[in-house]
This record gives structure tokens, C-alpha cells and sequence, in this order.
């Protein structure tokens, strides 16, 4: 008979909190919550964030057609968009007084999955983001080109966390893991004989505090070159503007190392020996500066 009586009891549990999610669902102000995200990215991070025909779904979750995020140096070229965005309410957290949603959409011919956390749920003001991708393409992404000011192809996967303030979300703090594979990246420096890195792969981490990017544990390799770097991008409201702070070393094929003779002797002991050459990249995201030694 108890036996019976718990799971009657944990039958009206289990409805009642189903039911609470889609009257919650109904009558959340998604509305609400659309404007202040759009108004929070566009007034922190001077970002345009659209997203579009958001609407509630059974069982319970929300949908998005479409979300896209631009800038307004780029016009009405997006950053990123996503298509199919679903989200499915995990309903249990309600009673920790937390909206939970597993996240599900496509971009860029690549999936992506994760989880988004809002609390509490009956006047959001924190979050937290938990986000997982595979095989993004970033080939012909007319974006690149405008905000890097180079062309950069390939695929890419990895998983990003990040949580903060919902008001405050460009001083929220979070970790990536990226790769990039099968790349090509141009580049445009005095001291190569290419313009352009060929068979590219990079793995990397990237914690953001503060508007601060830390760049660590970073391995690259290209046709002729591979070698580390380390370092610091501090992001501005233009993101092109962004200013580089990163040191590494590489072992580079000496066919493809351009310098003044007097540079070059310094670096034949280097070159010649195979040993990895130390560099540093300053400017900007869009106009970086490479230097050797």
C-alpha cells in the first residue's frame, strides 16, 4: 500500500510540474526576454542580435527560426547563424527555481547542442551557456573575409561554457575548446614567401574574463609550419578593432622565410637546425602585425 501511495504521489509530482512548465511556457514573456537580449548585446557588446519567430512548442520548450548575430561594422552580413533553433525545457529544474533548456540547431552545414540556463525563472537575471559544435564550415562565410580582412577556411568543432549576469553579458566569464581542420588561412606578412597556409589545423583553449581573451595551450600546423602560441586579445565594441597580444614559436620550412640579409644570418642557426623560432602578433584582428626574434 505505501509502495502504491509513492508512486501515486510521485505520479501528481511529476504531472503538476509538466503542467507548471507549460503554463509557465505560455505565459512567459518570451517577448520581454527577446528585447533584452537583443538590447544587452547590442548596448554592451555593439552587436546586432535578431532572432526570430520565437514561439513555445509541446512538449515543452521554445523554437526559433532563425538567430543571428551581426555587427555593425559588417552591415547586414551575420558573425553567425544558426537555423532550427529547438529548445526542450528540462522540467525537473523548476523546482530548484531554474528555466533549464537542452538546445539543438543547425549552422553552417554542422550541428550544434547544448544547454542554457536562466534563473531564476520568474525574473531572469543570470545565465549560463553549455554549448557543444561539430563541423561547422567556415568556407565562403562572407564574414571572414570583412572582419578578419582574410579569407579562412575549413571545419571546425569544439564546446564553449560561459554564465554571468544577463545585463552585464560581455563581463561574463567562460571557457573554449576549439579545432579547426582541413584549413587554409591567408596571411600577409614581409618575412613569408606564401600568402596563404595550406592543410591548417588548430587546437586550442580560450577563456574570456572581463572582455579579456586568454589564448592558451595553442597548437597549430600547416604545410611547412607548425609551432604554439600563447597570449591575450582584449576585445573592443568593434571586433575587428580588438587588440592582439600573443607570443609563440614555430618550426617553418626555410623555403618559405623571407628577411633582410642581416636578419637572416640571426635566423639561419634557427632554420637550419630545425629549432623553433620565437614571434610575436600585435595590432589588431584586422591588421595584425608579425614579428620575428
Amino acid at each position: 500500500m505505501n509502495r502504491t501511495l509513492a508512486k501515486k504521489a510521485l505520479a501528481y509530482l511529476l504531472g503538476g510540474l509538466i503542467l507548471a512548465g507549460i503554463l509557465i511556457l505560455w505565459r512567459f514573456p518570451y517577448e520581454s526576454l527577446q528585447h533584452r537580449l537583443e538590447a544587452a548585446a547590442r548596448e554592451r557588446l555593439g552587436l546586432r542580435l535578431e532572432l526570430a519567430d520565437l514561439s513555445p512548442t509541446f512538449p515543452p520548450g521554445f523554437k526559433l527560426g532563425q538567430c543571428s548575430v551581426s555587427s555593425v561594422e559588417l552591415g547586414s552580413q551575420p558573425l553567425f547563424q544558426a537555423t532550427r533553433v529547438h529548445l526542450r525545457l528540462k522540467v525537473l529544474h523548476l523546482l530548484r527555481g531554474s528555466l533549464v533548456f537542452a538546445m539543438r540547431s543547425q549552422a553552417y552545414e554542422g550541428s550544434l547542442n547544448g544547454e542554457v540556463r536562466l534563473a531564476p525563472f520568474y525574473d531572469v537575471q543570470n545565465y549560463r551557456l553549455v554549448v557543444n559544435w561539430e563541423s561547422i564550415q567556415l568556407d565562403n562565410h562572407p564574414a571572414n573575409t570583412t572582419l578578419l580582412n582574410r579569407q579562412i577556411s575549413g571545419k571546425t568543432s569544439g564546446d564553449f561554457r560561459m554564465k554571468g549576469q544577463l545585463d552585464e553579458f560581455p563581463n561574463g566569464t567562460g571557457v573554449a575548446n576549439l579545432r579547426l581542420m582541413e584549413g587554409t588561412c591567408e596571411i600577409d606578412s614581409p618575412y613569408l614567401t606564401t600568402n596563404t597556409l595550406d592543410e591548417l589545423e588548430i587546437s586550442a583553449t580560450i577563456k574570456l574574463n572581463g572582455g579579456i581573451l586568454e589564448v592558451s595551450q595553442c597548437q597549430f600546423k600547416a604545410r611547412g609550419l607548425e609551432g604554439n602560441l600563447n597570449g591575450k586579445v582584449e576585445l573592443r565594441p568593434r571586433l575587428s578593432r580588438s587588440t592582439l597580444n600573443l607570443a609563440g614559436e614555430g618550426v617553418i620550412d626555410p623555403a618559405m622565410v623571407n628577411l633582410p640579409p642581416d636578419q637572416l644570418r640571426v635566423a639561419a642557426a634557427f632554420l637550419n637546425q630545425g629549432k623553433p623560432v620565437p614571434f610575436k602578433v600585435r595590432g589588431t584582428i584586422e591588421e595584425p602585425r608579425l614579428g620575428l626574434f
